[in-house]
């Protein structure tokens, strides 16, 4: 079996929070040349987040998985995100994202995503990332899953009508929902969560807009290119799929015709999980942080 106490993927998951915290990767099934990346860059277990974690939330606000079982055990991928803290009993909070990817006996890749900095402009992280969330959870109807690839076509129509100022080209509901870092960037008139200072400088176009409608306004054509899309884990049956991506932003560039909110050039890590039910996609959640312009994941 490929966790030490014989669960599957998802239990695996939560193995490696509790191991990270204690600062004991021994407690994992590790292969003898597995491969970590903290934030793109390739370091060696026990450095990085390893040395300065200090606690970590009880659950995980998301987890996807995709599993193949044969007679090395539970071979595949499972990734999620959910709330750290850093730096000893008074350190800070932190979002962690991390992606494993086993063979079935061992672990073999290990990708992890530190958000350190609160979300628009907040002083916090909203509480909303200390809980599960129930509607990424909700196993689906028969008739409204997809395959595979069908969850990948969704995914892909949004990430290509976010960069190219199409909303045409987005398969989403009118209602779907969707949550950056723990706040909900659509059909949120009243801006809950948000600071002032953000909601007065016209941010995202429209909090109160639903998806599709928000790219009609053109408020996003600031991102140059969403590109080096990995998608690393699909659930057929609660209509998961996870991207792994970058949001390129050139800045406030010279005759570009329009002014972008973000002044310096940036290339933002992006994890999006989407959920797909009825060929619609229903509900967006995702974490990312920004990191220098033209940034590689190290994979």
């Amino acid at each position: 079996m490929i966790t030490a106490r014989g669960g599957g993927l998802e239990e695996l998951l939560g193995e490696y929070y509790a191991a990270l915290v204690a600062c004991d990767p021994g407690r994992l099934p590790l292969a003898a040349d597995v491969t970590l990346t903290e934030n793109g860059q390739r370091i060696a277990i026990g450095t990085g987040l390893w040395a300065t974690a200090a606690g970590v939330a009880g659950s995980r606000v998301v987890t996807v998985s995709e599993e193949a079982y044969g007679p090395g055990g539970t071979a595949g991928s499972v990734a999620g995100w959910g709330m750290i803290t850093e730096g000893g009993a008074d350190g800070a909070n932190a979002l962690l994202g991390v992606r494993l990817k086993t063979t079935g006996k061992a672990i073999s890749e290990i990708e992890t995503l530190v958000v350190r900095r609160a979300p628009f402009g907040r002083t916090t992280f909203p509480e909303r990332l200390l809980e599960p969330s129930a509607a990424m959870a909700q196993i689906l109807k028969l008739a409204d899953r997809g395959t595979r690839e069908d969850l990948i076509q969704a995914a892909n129509g949004y990430l290509d009508g976010v960069s190219r100022d199409d909303a045409d080209l987005i398969p989403a509901a009118d209602d779907c929902v969707r949550i950056e870092n723990g706040l909900q960037t659509v059909l949120n008139p009243d801006a809950e969560g948000f600071p002032e200072t953000f909601v007065s400088s016209g941010g995202l176009g429209g909090l109160g807009l639903g998806v599709r409608a928000q790219i009609r306004t053109l408020a996003f054509r600031y991102i140059e290119d969403i590109r080096d899309r990995r998608f690393v884990a699909a659930d057929t049956e609660r209509g998961l799929v996870l991207v792994c991506c970058f949001f390129d932003h050139p800045g406030k560039v010279r005759d570009a015709g329009f002014d972008s909110p973000i002044a310096a050039p940036n290339s933002m890590l992006i994890w999006e999980l989407f959920k797909v039910a009825g060929g619609l996609i229903r509900r967006i959640e995702a974490i990312g942080a920004a990191f220098p312009y033209g940034m590689r994941a190290g994979w």
